[in-house]
């Protein structure tokens, strides 16, 4: 999905790998190294979360680095290409219609009565698609 505003994109993005990583906008040494990488990111002209990932590579710091590969153990998991895209996208979701039908396969949901810090894998990425998808 292609948001029209970089601030857009940059909320959804904060909201997406905060979610999958843990990192909590209370955490003062993680969040703003991952704020900073995603707004670099949404202030270019190619934008995707795989580049946040190289973002924070080329931030070269213990943090930025275990933040990185944190969210790089998400990115081969099954449908995670619908999350990560290196900016490179020919198709989108669009938002402008009335009516869009998306289809995706292997969505696995938490039980409601897991707690987060019980949810699996795959159930994180699966809550992560719902919230791009309801945005």
């Amino acid at each position: 999905m292609i948001l029209k505003l970089p601030k857009d994109s940059e909320s959804l993005a904060i909201d997406i790998l905060t979610f999958l990583t843990g990192i909590s906008s209370r955490d003062s040494e993680k969040f703003p190294v991952l704020r900073k990488a995603i707004r670099s990111v949404t202030q270019s002209e190619q934008r995707g979360l795989l580049l946040v990932i190289d973002e924070l590579r080329k931030e070269d710091t213990p943090i930025s680095n275990s933040i990185a590969d944190h969210i790089e153990s998400f990115v081969d998991y099954d449908f995670a290409h619908l999350l990560f895209s290196d900016g490179n996208v020919t198709q989108s979701i669009s938002l402008e219609k009335q009516l869009n039908i998306i289809q995706v396969a292997d969505l696995v949901l938490p039980d409601s009565n897991s707690s987060f810090e019980e949810y699996t894998t795959m159930e994180l990425l699966s809550v992560a698609m719902l919230i791009v998808i309801s945005t």
